[in-house]
């Protein structure tokens, strides 16, 4: 038996190589990974080229327009996160408590 007993599994030593999940798993992260860059170099896009930029309901811009909506929440999410996070760590700090 080996002696790390939890590579142990039915008596066999288990080898360290992906298994089937592995394989599923890794292109779908590596995917979002890549969407989540995409959507972030296009966000970040000067003022003027969105604003030249018309509206399309083209089906084929619609994926595009959905990552850009999930990227704006995700940012609001992780700074209303912030927000709270600090303020609750300064309110009970200060000198004067608010009125709240």
């Amino acid at each position: 038996m080996s002696d790390q007993a939890y590579l142990s599994i039915g008596g066999r030593t288990r080898a360290l190589w992906p298994n089937r999940w592995d394989m599923v798993v890794v292109p779908l992260v590596l995917g979002s990974l890549a969407l989540a860059f995409i959507g972030v170099r296009q966000m970040v896009a000067p003022l003027e080229v969105v604003q030249e930029a018309a509206i399309s309901l083209d089906p084929s811009n619609l994926p595009v327009y959905a990552l850009r909506t999930v990227l704006r929440m995700l940012a609001g999410l992780v700074a209303s996160l912030v927000f709270t996070f600090s303020y609750a760590t300064l309110e009970p700090r200060a000198a004067v408590p608010s009125l709240f």
